[in-house]
């Protein structure tokens, strides 16, 4: 787990044969690429895949004032951290839409599960900052290098780190049980 951001973009730099910087505020090409890319990355990755370590449950009490113009009649506001809603607690999943920051279904009470933005990179996992520190090696290569023999082998290791970061994600706890619906049942 690496204890930093800084050390994530180092791991990243030396993936492509470049110096090491000291801040994301270092005054240097590397230090302003690195702080420009580094969150919009982490982000992406932690959207990408339901992450365990990433995973938040959540009661949405508070209704918005404005409820929507039309199509439901209820609006939640999403929690600031919120990446990404992946379930609700709704009979039907797609009773709901997600719009702007705000989440909008029929129902008085709403649950979620969502991926959160995660800024303490101390909470994550070994095997997510191998594939997050490749894929910022593919950004930041062809700035340094201006070699795309050097960028596709960034994404060719990024493909298999994060092939095996979502396995190993994937082995830790129990499957989510897929039931089936008396609409699935009727088909069969």
């Amino acid at each position: 787990m690496a204890a930093s951001p800084v050390e994530l973009c180092n791991s990243a730099l030396i993936k492509i044969g470049q110096e090491r910087i000291l801040s994301l505020d270092d005054n240097s090409k590397t230090g302003l690429l690195c702080k420009q890319r580094y969150e919009p990355i982490r982000d992406e990755m932690l959207a990408s895949h339901p992450w365990n370590f990433a995973l938040v449950r959540s009661d949405l009490l508070g209704e918005l004032a404005a409820s929507p113009e039309w199509g439901f009649s209820r609006a939640f506001q999403l929690p600031a951290d919120c990446l990404r809603v992946l379930k609700t607690d709704l009979l039907v999943e797609d009773d709901f839409k997600v719009e702007h920051d705000a989440i909008l279904c029929d129902a008085e009470f709403l649950k979620i599960l969502y991926i959160r933005r995660i800024t303490d990179t101390t909470k994550f996992r070994p095997y997510f900052d191998n594939a997050l520190a490749w894929r910022l090696a593919g950004e930041l290569a062809y700035s340094f290098t201006q070699s795309i023999t050097v960028a596709d082998n960034c994404a060719k290791q990024f493909a298999l780190a994060i092939s095996q970061a979502r396995s190993f994600d994937a082995q830790e706890g129990r499957p989510d049980r897929i039931t089936a619906s008396s609409w699935l049942n009727s088909r069969l």
